[in-house]
């Protein structure tokens, strides 16, 4: 039997273990490109602390136009902009 596509979906996860992979996938993805950091909690929430060291200013330049495209193409920040 086909699912009515109007009815809404439930999911076998809690939402606080549905919360807890998002914040591990977001994790990973400064770590894929060399930064270290953690999840912090705070009296307002969760918040990431990442670093990356840079040799210099040249460094820091690129490292600002790579972060730039990631966010361009991030699919997350597509779907703030087309909900803006």
């Amino acid at each position: 039997m086909a699912e009515d596509a109007t009815e809404p979906r439930t999911s076998w996860m809690a939402p606080s273990s549905r919360q807890e992979q998002l914040y591990q996938a977001c994790l990973r993805e400064p770590r894929r490109y060399g930064y270290h950091g953690n999840w912090l909690s705070s009296p307002y929430g969760r918040f990431g602390d990442f670093w990356k060291t840079l040799r210099d200013f040249s460094a820091l330049a690129r490292e600002t136009r790579f972060l730039e495209r990631l966010r361009k193409e991030s699919r997350l920040s597509r779907a703030v902009e087309q909900a803006a």
